[in-house]
């Protein structure tokens, strides 16, 4: 029998400093800059961390490898990765690879899932109906718990929904909770702006990949869409840092959420390795493009 290695993926978001209040970060998407030091600490002291280069060449060789290796990726783009994350993974050795949406980067619009959280966090009714996909929903806002209630529920649907019926949920959102989400609300929600990118890509410790124009799911979207949202990111982020990008991640990246259609477009753009979002622990037997992760 073959000895295998183990590769465990870290995926990360966001790193903050911020107290958040209501429902915001309630999925805690940014982890606290206090534990996230503590597990880079750990990290450097007791595991091996490999770059996601040293993972392609992982797969690439024919030499038997065993052990256990780590690595360390963050996806979207937030500008905390840069003013809290950075700075610790330089004080600890720790490569990193962060996955962007181009799109996003140097404005101050919001993800659609922060614009859901923003608005159903920061309305003042106290409840609301809307129509998802020619159902009817009625939520109540009047504490914690129920907006919490109301924010999982809608984004679940809205993963499950077409650009198109994505978008018009959360333009009736806005609509029923009078928010317009901005990035005032809260630190959390501010974006990298290509000069931290390009500060951050300096280092020989920091790779960054594609994550689309703008985390759109790439399965849901039509053929010349899908091609669209991936070939115009991976332009668009190999212009800015002046070299030719080969890393992607998918977009929420369930097993629905990207297919084999999206996998031939990536490899026809010279992408290499695109992990998933999909929870587990990988070996020698996984493929570079359908790479398991671990959610921190």
């Amino acid at each position: 029998m073959d000895e295998k290695f183990k590769l465990k993926i870290l995926l990360y978001h966001g790193v903050t400093s911020v107290k958040s209040k209501g429902i915001e970060n309630i999925s805690k998407k940014h982890l606290d800059i206090q534990i996230f030091e503590k597990q880079m600490r750990y990290l450097n002291k007791y595991c091996s961390v490999l770059s996601i280069d040293e993972v392609v060449n992982l797969y690439s060789k024919k030499e038997k490898k065993t052990g256990e290796y780590f690595v360390v990726t963050f996806d979207d783009g937030f500008k905390n990765n840069f003013t809290n994350a950075f700075p610790i993974l330089q004080k600890y050795k720790i490569p990193a690879i962060f996955y962007i949406s181009t799109g996003m980067i140097n404005s101050k619009n919001l993800f659609w899932v922060d614009q859901i959280e923003c608005c159903i966090n920061n309305s003042k009714k106290k409840k609301f109906t809307i129509n998802i996909n020619k159902s009817n929903y009625t939520f109540n806002l009047n504490n914690i718990n129920n907006k919490a209630k109301a924010l999982f529920t809608i984004k679940k649907i809205c993963k499950t929904l077409s650009k198109e019926k994505k978008d018009d949920v959360i333009t009736s959102l806005k609509e029923k909770l009078k928010i317009e989400p901005n990035v005032s609300f809260s630190k959390n929600y501010e974006i990298l702006n290509w000069s931290d990118i390009r500060k951050m890509n300096k280092s020989k410790l920091i790779k960054f990949g594609a994550h689309t124009i703008n985390h759109e799911i790439l399965s849901y979207l039509s053929p010349k869409e899908m091609k669209k949202q991936i070939s115009l990111s991976i332009h668009k982020l190999s212009k800015e840092l002046g070299e030719k990008v080969i890393h992607f991640s998918y977009p929420e990246g369930q097993k629905d959420h990207f297919d084999s259609s999206v996998i031939k477009h990536l490899k026809a753009k010279g992408i290499v390795c695109s992990p998933s979002a999909i929870s587990g622990v990988n070996d020698n037997n996984d493929d570079l493009f359908r790479l398991k992760r671990i959610m921190v």
